[in-house]
């Protein structure tokens, strides 16, 4: 199995680090895995490690996340769908699976969406979505999200402060269902969070509160495989919504935030029975 640790180059001169995985070119796909706000590939490697057996992957830290390089500029999702539009064209990928994690979600869907404005056919064959709403601010009908206007408000005053990384080392340990994650582990990725200063990381908490993908996600279930992949706690309001606007999409619930870590068997066997349905269509 090889691996490739690298970068490419985007037309700012932004520096994106990217990890690939899997066979020889022969795979019949392309798994493009975004972690999450303040995250890095590190999230990913368990998964990747198994799923990369029997396809090609490329898990990337977005712009001033991790190994990736931070000019000051360019943090908000929007920016990151762009990123992704380049890397996508710079390695020639095709026949592409998307998997966002955690607010890695809004950098795949507003590819999407740059695709979609820009009236070219997209090369995106599915979509995996593992916890994060379409929507993240909660209000009106939509029960699915992170939290009220005003709790979203407070969270990105405490992000932008001296309490940043607790917070982050807080965030992380709820994220677990059953486990406490290791003090190794919350240090990994208290240093990755660090790549962020907290306004960057405020920046993008509250960029985030202006999309609404609700509608983009009721358009793709019409034509593109989807999958949620949902936690525990706000699996209700989750499934109500996906069973009313995406009635064609796979939907699965799996421990905490962060299951892809505390339970990588079980989240690679879900992805990979989706998978698996994917090429017999």
């Amino acid at each position: 199995m090889a691996k490739l640790n690298s970068f490419i180059t985007l037309s700012d001169g932004s520096e994106i680090f990217y990890r690939r995985m899997g066979p020889s070119s022969d795979s019949e796909a392309t798994l493009l895995l975004v972690p999450g706000w303040a995250y890095s590939t590190a999230v990913f490697e368990p998964l990747q490690t198994q799923l990369s057996k029997s396809f090609d992957t490329i898990c990337i830290d977005p712009r001033g996340h991790g190994r990736s390089s931070n000019n000051g500029d360019g943090h908000n999702y929007t920016q990151h769908g762009l990123d992704l539009a380049e890397l996508i064209k710079q390695l020639n990928l095709s026949n592409i699976i998307l998997l966002g994690w955690s607010l890695g979600c809004y950098d795949c869907l507003n590819h999407i969406e740059n695709v979609e404005a820009n009236g070219v056919a997209s090369d995106v064959r599915a979509i995996i979505l593992a916890d994060e709403s379409p929507k993240i601010v909660i209000e009106g009908n939509n029960r699915w999200g992170e939290g009220t206007d005003e709790e979203i408000k407070s969270l990105v005053d405490i992000v932008n402060s001296e309490a940043y990384l607790d917070f982050f080392v807080d965030y992380m340990k709820q994220g677990y269902d059953s486990l406490e994650p290791s003090e190794q582990l919350l240090l990994e990725f208290k240093q990755y969070a660090n790549s962020l200063t907290p306004l960057q990381a405020a920046n993008l908490l509250e960029d985030a509160c202006r999309y609404d993908f609700r509608n983009l996600l009721s358009r793709l279930d019409r034509t593109t495989p989807l999958l949620f992949l949902v936690r525990k706690d706000w699996s209700e309001p989750a499934r109500v919504w996906v069973e009313n606007n995406c009635p064609n999409a796979s939907f699965e619930v799996l421990g905490g935030h962060l299951a892809l870590l505390e339970m990588p068997e079980e989240f690679h066997s879900i992805t990979s029975s989706f998978l698996s349905q994917l090429s017999s269509r």
